[in-house]
């Protein structure tokens, strides 16, 4: 088996950390700032080695008749590692948390002597690791055994996606069926009822320490390089130069913003006798006010960001057919607790719309195998 690490995103990210490089060069020379052109340049040099690696690798899984073997290549990466099938007593996934988000999944073998080995880290879908998990449990001959901690331990599937698992010939097509399930309020969420008005708030808490990274970076080299570039004759001819210069710059402040928001910022709706309003404050974001009677239905769209990262909609189909997104979140819980809600209050029938999410949770071992695409996939060479 096999997998390519090749993500679009990664080819972004190698011409940002490129012109990166050139815009310190030029800004940090001129000013003798070698020590700190070294620390820089050291960590634009580790930032190019993880893109093209991530453009070039590929993960190669070997099974045979003594032993797994694991290699990444053909750039060196640390990881490869040879096991015999006598050592291995279970293979199972865990899920990687960023507070409360779940941003990828370890493939992870539990040893004879007890030792836990990471097999593979930091997979992106959910589905990948799963079958992953089972096809070298099925070629190893290892039983599925429950592993606390594992992917799936805290979720429960709704009864009517086991039916669908089963596979059952007389099974209605899903929008025919009562799919969702009520939900408890997270624990996230506030809410308050007074005088005929309900409100729902929660946090954002969407802190990410890269983006605001990256956001002050940009910021600080790229405007100052754009000003410098502005009035310097040599580089003022190159519009090209000065067009990224101001583009990286402004995507500086963007991303600044948004990290920022993120820390500081929370979600109002409330909903009274006229109007539903969405506010988010203190930083100005979109806000919305519809009248309730406007609303004819509510539900959760699942966005896909990039590899592994997803983000929940909350949608509201307006009278005329018209869809308008209310707020986006990482949480879905949060959406579909909203959504909900909105409807007991709106006393909204609650019916299924064809993109709408339902729930997630683990499969059971060799369950609805063709209803995955996998993106690994086995090669006869290996």
């Amino acid at each position: 088996m096999s997998r390519r690490w090749f993500s679009w995103h990664l080819l972004i990210f190698a011409f940002v950390i490129i012109m990166l490089g050139i815009t310190s060069y030029l800004y940090l020379i001129p000013l003798k700032a070698y020590f700190l052109s070294f620390i820089f340049f050291s960590l634009i040099a580790y930032l190019l080695y993880n893109s093209i690696a991530g453009l070039l690798n590929q993960t190669k899984i070997k099974i045979d008749d003594f032993e797994l073997k694991i290699k990444h290549g053909p750039i060196p990466w640390p990881g490869n590692q040879t096991i015999k099938h006598s050592d291995f007593v279970q293979i199972s996934t865990f899920p990687i948390y960023n507070g409360q988000r779940t941003i990828g999944y370890n493939l992870t073998a539990t040893l004879a002597s007890g030792e836990r080995k990471r097999l593979l880290s930091n997979i992106r879908e959910s589905h990948e690791a799963l079958f992953l998990e089972q096809e070298m449990r099925s070629y190893l001959g290892l039983r599925d055994k429950h592993t606390v901690g594992e992917y799936g331990d805290k979720l429960s599937p709704p009864s009517s996606l086991l039916e669908v698992a089963q596979m059952s010939d007389d099974l209605q097509p899903l929008s025919q069926q009562s799919t969702k399930r009520l939900l408890h309020k997270p624990k996230s969420i506030k809410t308050q009822k007074s005088d005929g008005k309900y409100s729902f708030a929660w946090k954002w808490k969407n802190q990410s320490i890269i983006k605001l990274f990256m956001g002050i970076i940009f910021t600080i080299f790229f405007f100052p390089t754009f000003l410098f570039s502005t009035n310097s004759e040599a580089l003022a001819s190159a519009n090209i130069f000065v067009f990224f210069m101001l583009l990286f710059g402004l995507a500086g402040i963007y991303l600044t913003y948004t990290a920022i928001a993120g820390y500081v910022n929370k979600t109002t709706i409330s909903l009274d006798q006229s109007n539903l309003r969405v506010t988010h404050e203190p930083l100005p974001w979109r806000n919305h006010k519809l009248n309730r009677d406007d609303i004819t239905q509510l539900y959760t769209k699942k966005v896909r960001i990039k590899n592994g990262v997803y983000a929940y909609h909350l949608i509201a189909i307006l009278a005329g057919g018209k869809r308008l997104k209310l707020f986006s979140t990482r949480d879905s819980k949060i959406p579909m607790f909203i959504a909900q809600e909105l409807e007991a209050h709106l006393d909204i029938e609650d019916t299924f719309v064809e993109e709408e999410f339902l729930w997630e949770y683990k499969p059971a071992v060799g369950d609805f195998k063709s209803l995955f695409t996998y993106k690994y996939r086995r090669n006869s060479s290996d």
